[in-house]
C-alpha cells in the first residue's frame, strides 16, 4: 500500500499525480512492472493498493557488491522490455533507478510511476521542470529534449552501475559533473 505523506497529504498537485500514478499503472500490465490493484480512500486518507512484491530493491543488492555481466544483461532486458511496454502505451517513466527495481524470484519488477509522463494532455509537471533522480538522469533531461532518450540514458546508467558500483564519491562526483561543475 502507498500513502502520500501526511505533510503533503493536500497539496493539490501531488493528489493529482498520485491519482494519474494510479490511471497509469492500470494501463500497464506487464510482468516486470508492479500491478495496482485499485485507488481507495478511508478516514480521509488515499492510497494506491498495489501488487505485493517480495524480494530486494537493486539498490541492495548492488550494496552487496558487482553483480556478474551475465546476470546485469538479463535484469537489463527485463528492464527494458518493461520500458517498452510502458512506453507503447504512452508512458514515460522518468525516475528510473536501483531503488525503483525490484528483484523477485522470477526476474524484475519495475516500480513508483510517480513522476512518469504520458503523451495525453494532462500535465502536472510545470513547463521547464527538473524531476527525476539526479544521478540516473540525462543532462539532456533538464530542457526539452526527447522522454525516450531520457529514458535510455538511465537504463544504461542503471546497467553500468550493476556491474561497476560507486562510492558515495563517485555519486557526488557525477553530481557534480552533471550540474555544470566540470
Amino acid at each position: 500500500i502507498k500513502v502520500l505523506p501526511a505533510a503533503v497529504a493536500n497539496d493539490r498537485d501531488r493528489l493529482k499525480r498520485f491519482e494519474r500514478e494510479a490511471r497509469l499503472l492500470a494501463k500497464i500490465n506487464h510482468p516486470s512492472i508492479g500491478a495496482i490493484y485499485g485507488l481507495v480512500e478511508a478516514n480521509g486518507v488515499r492510497a494506491l493498493v498495489l501488487e505485493l512484491i517480495e524480494g530486494d530493491t537493486l539498490s541492495a543488492e548492488l550494496a552487496r557488491g558487482p553483480m556478474k555481466l551475465e546476470r546485469a544483461v538479463s535484469l537489463a532486458a527485463q528492464i527494458a522490455d518493461a520500458l517498452d511496454h510502458a512506453h507503447r502505451r504512452g508512458i514515460t517513466h522518468r525516475d528510473l533507478k536501483p531503488s525503483n527495481i525490484m528483484l523477485t524470484r522470477d526476474g524484475v519488477k519495475l516500480l513508483d510511476f510517480g513522476i512518469a509522463k504520458t503523451d495525453a494532455a494532462d500535465t502536472i509537471t510545470q513547463e521547464g521542470a527538473v524531476v527525476g533522480t539526479l544521478g540516473y538522469m540525462a543532462i539532456e533531461g533538464w530542457s526539452a529534449w526527447d522522454a525516450l532518450y531520457m529514458t535510455v540514458i538511465s537504463l544504461t546508467t542503471v546497467g553500468y552501475r550493476e556491474v561497476h558500483p560507486m562510492s558515495r564519491a563517485g555519486e557526488a562526483f557525477t553530481m557534480f559533473v552533471l550540474v555544470g561543475g566540470v
